[in-house]
């Protein structure tokens, strides 16, 4: 599953809408925020790489403390980040979306079906007759 440039564009605007979507209706306590704020700091220093290798103390904080939020939260940033940093990132993205559907209950499991729907959605539109 290998997309072009406008599908990858299209993909991760999808990403970014779900993003803008899921703050909206949550918040989330102290710890986050921090943390949040140096991987946005490191983002917007176009420190890419070491945006996602930071993204891993939220992955297992939000692991440890069972915040599905946080949770979602991180499996969507590592989506984007790993769109700008990999190679076949598409095909990885949908095999860890799948995979964290099932070991997820409910809500998680809904919203990330959700997203994977979108994102086959999305290539269908862009690969059909």
């Amino acid at each position: 599953m290998k997309l072009n440039y406008t599908q990858t564009a299209r993909l991760m605007k999808n990403i970014l809408i779900i993003l803008i979507l899921f703050f909206s209706i949550t918040t989330y306590s102290q710890d986050y925020n921090a943390l949040w704020k140096d991987i946005e700091s490191l983002e917007n220093e176009g420190l890419t790489k070491s945006a996602f290798k930071k993204l891993k103390s939220i992955e297992v904080l939000a692991e440890k403390d069972n915040n599905q939020t946080q949770q979602i939260k991180t499996l969507l940033y590592k989506s984007k980040y790993i769109l700008t940093l990999e190679e076949d990132a598409q095909l990885k993205i949908v095999n860890t979306i799948k995979q964290s559907i099932n070991t997820s209950n409910f809500p998680k499991k809904n919203i990330l079906q959700n997203v994977l729907a979108n994102l086959y959605w999305s290539y269908f539109k862009q690969n059909r007759w």
